[in-house]
Parts: structure tokens; sequence; C-alpha cells
């Protein structure tokens, strides 16, 4: 398929993909405790939605280089409705936490995928237009603007209607991307995603190369630190904003059209700003990160009113948008293996949000949501600090 009919397809799927989570995501933490579900509960929820995907990560970027997208996005769609109909239909929290493997699984099969696929298509029809900077860039606009949408119209029109009403049409969206996925990619159905049919040549070489990358990914402690530093400082925040924002019995959602207002502007400022200043942001990304744990540790304490929570979503969207740049463009070479160097990454990100998804429930519920979002801001200040003093003492002995 020519590279921009494809690049039509990605942004569709991704503004499909996007309202299927947005529309449910805003009310999500707070429609689980209507249900009488427990903080401590809810990040177990959350926990295990992120183990799963910790566990099934690399064998999903795995599956994807070797059978294709279509496949795999077709095991993630359906899963994911499964994960949805639990949140629906919700039987205990026993019945919560098998929701979230359906869930973790689906999330583990998609991630990555699709940007893969077109960043991969891009690069090796040598189009110019194919920087991974627009290209990612674009899409969160577009996928901004559709959770825009999305979210104001969950939280602010169908919840106040019903509060199942949000998942039910969650699970329709996906049920259409289900659809949509067999005819769009039935030309491609026996070509790898990286038309590379040599890329694994049985489970010993696969294993191989899969330690070869992870022994890669170890000696870069720039990645690890600043991923490390990233899921501590938000873990919090991502989660539990809704209990921040919750008033008069709701959540407000305007707050989340200025969060995604937010965000398009963000990633326009990045499509537009020039080189110069996109080599500042990466040169200055540990500074922007310590900004933003100031921010929340600020936020925390009560000492910064809670709007400037905006300011928090304006940074953090930046600095994971330099990460990801960081990865396509620097740390990853090698085309063919681009959806499983990728998995690798989203494999720790997934491990760590696990961990401390699971610590930050339980910190929440016995001496509250803000406490626990002091604690993690500054401890991810610490290690930041340690990191950059040890950086500089190596570079001034070298």
């Amino acid at each position: 398929m020519p590279y921009k009919p494809s690049l039509v397809i990605y942004y569709l799927f991704s503004a499909l993909d996007t309202i299927g989570i947005q529309i449910f995501s805003g009310i999500l933490y707070v429609y689980l405790l209507h249900y009488h579900f427990s903080m401590m509960q809810i990040g177990a929820y959350m926990s295990m939605f992120w183990l799963i995907s910790t566990f099934t990560e690399i064998s999903g970027g795995i599956f994807v280089d070797k059978y294709g997208a279509m496949t795999s996005l077709i095991l993630s769609y359906c899963l994911r409705i499964l994960g949805l109909l639990s949140l629906l239909f919700p039987l205990g929290f026993y019945g919560l936490i098998l929701g979230s493997l359906f869930s973790g699984t689906a999330e583990s099969f998609s991630s990555g995928t699709l940007s893969s696929w077109i960043i991969t298509k891009a690069k090796t029809q040598n189009t110019l237009i194919a920087s991974t900077q627009k290209i990612t860039s674009k899409n969160a606009i577009i996928s901004t603007l559709f959770s825009l949408i999305a979210t104001f119209i969950g939280t602010e029109i169908l919840y106040n209607i019903d509060k199942k009403l949000p998942l039910f049409i969650a699970v329709v969206v996906y049920s259409i991307l289900l659809l949509l996925t067999i005819p769009i990619f039935t030309k491609e159905k026996n070509h790898l995603v990286n038309d590379n049919s040599n890329t694994y040549k049985g489970s010993s070489n696969t294993l191989k190369e899969l330690k070869a990358m992870i022994k890669n990914f170890i000696n870069y402690p720039f990645i690890w630190i600043l991923l490390l530093a990233s899921v501590i400082v938000d873990i919090g925040p991502s989660n539990q904003w809704q209990v921040l924002f919750y008033q008069n019995n709701r959540v407000q959602g305007y707050t989340i059209v200025l969060f995604n207002l937010i965000g398009i502007f963000t990633n326009t400022l990045l499509l537009k700003v020039s080189k110069k200043y996109q080599l500042f942001l990466e040169n200055y990304i540990y500074q922007l990160l310590i900004l933003d744990i100031i921010i929340i540790l600020l936020i925390s304490n009560q000492i910064l009113n809670k709007d400037f929570f905006y300011l928090h979503v304006f940074v953090y969207g930046i600095i994971m948008s330099k990460i990801f740049v960081y990865l396509n463009d620097e740390f990853i070479n090698e085309s063919k293996k681009r959806t499983t160097i990728l998995s690798i990454f989203y494999m720790a990100q997934s491990m760590f949000t696990s961990i401390f998804l699971l610590i930050n429930g339980y910190l929440s519920e016995k001496i509250g949501f803000l406490n626990t979002w002091s604690i993690f801001s500054f401890c991810a200040l610490v290690l930041l600090l340690i990191y950059m003093i040890n950086r500089n003492k190596n570079i001034k002995r070298s």
C-alpha cells in the first residue's frame, strides 16, 4: 500500500482508538468508586493491567513483526471488547481483575503496532514528509482533538445520562475498528509489518537477538532514568486527577477540554519550532522533568492552586514527545525490528507502572492521594539529581 493512503489509515485508526479509550477514561476512576471499589482495589486493577502488559509486551512486538499488523490488531480489539464488558457489567473485585487481564493483553498487542507500521513504511519509501516528529506530532494533534470531543461527551453528557453509557459506546467503537481492520489490512495480510519475512529464523535466534537488544538498552542509562522518573512523577496525576477535579458529584468535562487543548497546543508547538529549539528541548529534557516534578510537589502540598495542574500537562506532554522521538530517530537504527525494540521500552514502562500503581493505591488509601503524589515526586526528584550529579562527574573525568 502506498505511503499517503497508509498515513490516512493510520490517522483514522488512531482517532477511533482514541475515541474508544477517551469516551470513558475521564470517568473510569470515579465510575469504579461509584461501584464501591476502594482506591486500593482500583490501584490493584490498574496495576494488574500494566503487569499483564509487561509480560506480554515483547511477545506482542515479536508477534507483530512476525505475523503482521492485521492479525495483531484483530486480537487486540477482540480482547479490548472483553475487557470493556467486564467494566460494563462489574462482577466484583475478581471480575475486575479478569477484565484487566483482557485489557492488558489487548494493550500490548496494539501499543506501537500502528506507529511502527507507518514509520517503517515512511522510512522505506524515503518520502520527504516521513519525519518521525511530524508523524508523531500530527497524529498527537488529531488524536488530542478527538480525545477532547470524546472525553467531553463521555464525561459531561453520557455519564450524566447513564453511568454505563460511555463504556457501552466504547464497545461499539472497538467493534467498528474490528470490522474495519480486515478489509483495510487484507492486502498486507501476507506481509510482515516490516516487509521482511526473514526477520526471525527460529526461536533460538529470536531469543539471542532479544537478549542483545535488551543488553543494548541497558547501556543507555539516559533513557532508563528518564523513563523511571517520568513514570514515578506521573503515576498519581495521570490516574487520580479525576479525584482532584471532582466537584458537585461529577467530573468537570471542561477540565478535560482544557487538558486536550493543551495537548493540541503542545504538539503544534513542537511541529512549528525550529531544529535549533528542538535540540534545546532534547538537551534540557532532564531540567524540564525536574520542573514538572516541582510543579506536582507544590500542587500536592497545596502551595500552588490545582489549576497549575494544566502546566504539568503541558510540560509532561513535551517530555513524552521528545522521549518517543529520541527512541525512533536516535536509538533504533534497524527498522526491521522496530516494533520489538519499542516493545522492550513499553515492557519496561508497563513494569514500572504496574509496581508504582500498586504502591500508589495502597498509600492513597492510607494517607491520601495528595500526600502520595508528594512522596512519589520527591523520590523522582532525588533520582534525577543523583543521576545528573554522577553524569557531570563522569563528563569531567573524561
